[in-house]
């Protein structure tokens, strides 16, 4: 029997906040960085439908909400992958969890977590590269 786990996808760190997505998208051209798809700007138009929602059947109504969430709650964080895997994501089984968090932390909009918690994940992040 599989134990129930989640999968380390990717570790990002929060290079810039701006309280807008606009703030965002200037900071990204001063930059010379292309837009990233979920920066919600006139000109930068969504990714196709088969590669963001597999629930919504209107890419125009899927792309009308994201605006209208990005009005409401804009602040835009820039990252930077320190860790991404798509293909084979480590696992991390909930005893990992309550060993680096004391806890199970929510996991779909994750708070904040200290550099020994942080520090945790890397290493797993690294074993499964090796």
């Amino acid at each position: 029997m599989v134990e129930r786990h989640w999968r380390l996808v990717a570790i990002l760190e929060v290079v810039e906040t701006f309280l807008n997505h606009s703030d965002a998208a200037e900071w990204y051209r001063q930059n010379g960085e292309p837009l990233p798809s979920n920066c919600m700007v006139h000109g930068n138009p969504p990714m196709p439908l088969e590669m963001t929602d597999r629930f919504h059947s209107d890419l125009k109504h899927w792309d009308a909400i994201y605006r209208l969430r990005a009005m409401s709650c804009g602040i835009f964080h820039v990252c930077k992958s320190l860790h991404t895997d798509l293909e084979n994501p480590p696992p991390i089984t909930e005893k990992m969890m309550r060993e680096i968090f004391g806890t199970i932390p929510a996991t779909r909009n994750p708070p904040s977590i200290n550099a020994t918690a942080f520090d945790k994940l890397v290493r797993i992040a690294l074993r499964a590269v090796k």
